[in-house]
């Protein structure tokens, strides 16, 4: 009796582990719905994206990192074509006029000026 009682035991412990496991997997992606806001942390590890509206816009010069953190931005849906702040490379080697620009196309920062 006491080995068969150490098997049932075992194995009650075993499906808690894994109900447990599951339950923090839920949890912690919130049924894969789980989103940061406007001005909150994104990607990193964990891969966590931003709400409707808004992209991650990962921190300049970490182009190709899959483990980059950023920061949930607005996507604008209008910018001055011409503004005189300055160009910026993006992480796609495209150049653009301004930052706003970049934003609006959903591309991360390589660096400020031309690519």
């Amino acid at each position: 009796m006491g080995q068969a009682m150490r098997q049932v035991r075992a194995r009650i412990r075993n499906h808690l582990v894994v109900a447990a496991t599951l339950a923090t997997l839920i949890a912690s992606t919130d049924g894969g719905s789980a989103a940061s806001g406007l001005g909150q942390p994104c990607g990193g590890r964990l891969g966590t994206g931003c709400i409707r509206g808004l992209f991650c816009d990962f921190h300049t010069g970490t182009c190709g990192d899959n483990q980059a953190e950023g920061t949930c931005v607005r996507i604008p849906r209008f910018c001055v074509r011409k503004l005189a702040v300055g160009s910026v490379c993006g992480c796609n080697g495209r150049t653009y006029p301004n930052d706003c620009q970049r934003r609006q196309a959903i591309v991360a920062k390589r660096h400020d000026g031309r690519c």
